[in-house]
């Protein structure tokens, strides 16, 4: 049974019409280790995964969930942490673009206030 990692190549390389000794000599490897990879029976590691998510122009992250080194878990517990920085460094651009908005201030007739 081939693992995820094998079908993803396997199926980018049939739907390119490319070679295994082709792929190998992009990402800097013997087409036996590559081989090997597409029948399941080695494993990459995430500097390979790179290697060849950016020959196949795919993203890393596919490749990492893909050989089970991220999980979805993972990413959503990412996205979340970041959200909460970037939702963070907005709030003063938050809070200034409301007091140029606000009408109701000394100078800011027609909310054209500049800083």
């Amino acid at each position: 049974m081939q693992s995820p990692i094998s079908k993803i190549i396997s199926s980018w390389l049939v739907e390119n019409d490319r070679s295994v000794r082709w792929l190998s000599l992009r990402v800097q490897c013997s087409d036996s280790f590559l081989h090997h990879v597409i029948k399941g029976s080695r494993e990459p590691s995430a500097k390979m995964l790179r290697k060849i998510a950016t020959v196949i122009k795919i993203p890393v992250i596919d490749l990492y969930i893909a050989a089970g080194i991220l999980k979805d878990d993972d990413l959503v517990e990412y996205a979340d942490k970041k959200l909460k920085i970037v939702a963070k460094k907005k709030e003063p651009y938050e809070i200034l673009k409301n007091l140029k908005s606000d009408s109701s201030l000394p100078g800011t007739e027609g909310g054209s206030t500049r800083f």
